[in-house]
């Protein structure tokens, strides 16, 4: 049989109970009854009202982009944002370049070319007059979240640097006008939420063992620094705190989580979150001496005297980016959460992104960004009008990319791109 179809079979049924637990996150069957129950505690139920007025104005954000690899290592790009207000006001933004990228596909820094076009909409609609909602497709978390680094471009370098730059800002104007600024993922990956339970549970399982709470909370810290050396870490540990630990490790997302646990629609309980411990690294150096955290990160950016006076007051407002408060909407039972991303001055909540080191439960008000989110929900097909409507708008396809985009680059640089991997067909 071609397709192998006999022997896949038999070795399918000899994993089908393994597969089973693991596809639904069973598992340690202690441990899943346990968080289970600290999932219970930190749901919060809660039904999307049915009818829910408009009485805001609402921008929404996202973006798209296309690139290739030319046949001569090069790398040619095209990204484009929208912001799409209900009141049909648009901003748009277009970034295109080529470059010639050294490492992988140049699909990282295309990625942030991206954010940066949508922080650059918000900003021309915020100076345009704009006080209403915000709504930005994606992780508010992830972007403050990137590590200043040199891009291996040759034109780019210093990109991340442009990017940090504008996204202070951003974060300016939006307190300065109390304008809220909200991010939206449909099916995120993220696991902060799973993180705080099993956070609780080794706690307290440590705790009976006969461990202080403060010891147990710094060697989770130990064991996320540095991951590598995780079993020689834990390896001294009792068995109940190291299966505890183990579970952590194991990161799964809060997706998978909140679908296994979820007998009715609500949210999670809203988390400060922490960032990543390579992130607090890099934010804490470049607070203590911005200039040799350029040299170390920026190293062929900062031959330039002109880029390090510039860059190193950049990165000495790192440490003023707020902290994010993040939880997860079940709007519907069968349908899939939403991780909702707002900065934490919106709560009255004065705190810094750099000074958690892990999640944290923190008490605040969250309907009226429920509100909000439960007046653009229209069911399974559409968990948001606004930014599906947006996303449908600034979609790059390849054709357009190819028929349109490529061509005039290539008409108005006059150059012929030859891509790698694929060749196009121009139809009469």
């Amino acid at each position: 049989m071609p397709e192998f179809l006999d022997i896949y079979i038999k070795d399918l049924c000899l994993k089908a109970n393994y597969l089973k637990n693991l596809y639904n996150l069973h598992g340690d069957r202690g441990l899943s009854e346990a968080l289970g129950n600290y999932f219970g505690r930190y749901w919060v139920e809660f039904n999307f009202p049915k009818d829910s007025s408009v009485d805001f104005n609402v921008l929404a954000v996202d973006s798209s982009s296309r690139h290739l690899s030319t046949e001569n290592g090069g790398l040619f790009y095209v990204a484009r944002a929208l912001g799409l207000t209900g009141s049909g006001d648009t901003y748009r933004r277009v970034d295109c370049g080529f470059d010639f990228c050294f490492t992988g596909d140049g699909s990282d820094f295309v990625g942030r070319v991206m954010e940066w076009l949508e922080h650059l909409t918000i900003m021309d609609a915020l100076n345009s007059g704009f006080r209403g909602v915000i709504l930005l497709d994606g992780s508010i978390y992830g972007r403050l979240s990137h590590v200043p680094l040199e891009f291996n471009l040759t034109s780019n370098k210093d990109f991340m640097i442009r990017y940090f730059d504008d996204l202070i800002k951003l974060m300016d104007l939006c307190r300065r006008f109390k304008v809220p600024l909200i991010g939206v993922s449909k099916g995120s990956a993220s696991h902060f939420f799973r993180d705080f339970l099993l956070g609780l549970l080794a706690v307290d399982v440590g705790v009976k063992l006969g461990f202080d709470a403060l010891s147990i909370k710094n060697y989770i810290f130990k064991v996320f620094d540095d991951r590598k050396n995780a079993a020689n870490l834990l390896s001294g540990l009792p068995e109940d705190l190291k299966r505890v630990f183990m579970e952590l490790i194991h990161r799964k997302s809060d997706f998978q989580l909140i679908l296994r646990y979820a007998k009715s629609t609500g949210y999670t309980y809203p988390l400060l979150l922490n960032p990543p411990p390579r992130t607090i690294r890099a934010f804490k150096r470049a607070e203590l001496s911005p200039i040799e955290f350029l040299k170390s990160a920026f190293p062929y950016s900062s031959i330039s005297e002109d880029f390090v006076n510039w860059a190193s007051g950049v990165v000495s407002k790192l440490h003023d980016l707020p902290a994010i408060i993040s939880f997860h909407v079940l709007p519907s039972i069968g349908d899939t959460p939403m991780r909702v991303d707002v900065p934490a001055w919106f709560f009255d909540v004065d705190e810094k992104f750099i000074d958690f080191r892990w999640p944290e439960a923190v008490d605040v008000d969250v309907s009226p960004i429920i509100k909000i989110l439960s007046a653009g929900y229209c069911g399974l097909d559409n968990y948001n009008v606004w930014l599906t409507s947006v996303d449908r708008m600034v979609r790059l396809g390849r054709r357009v990319f190819e028929d349109m985009y490529l061509s005039k680059f290539e008409e108005i640089v006059n150059a012929k791109v030859t891509s790698r991997g694929y060749r196009r067909v121009r139809y009469p």
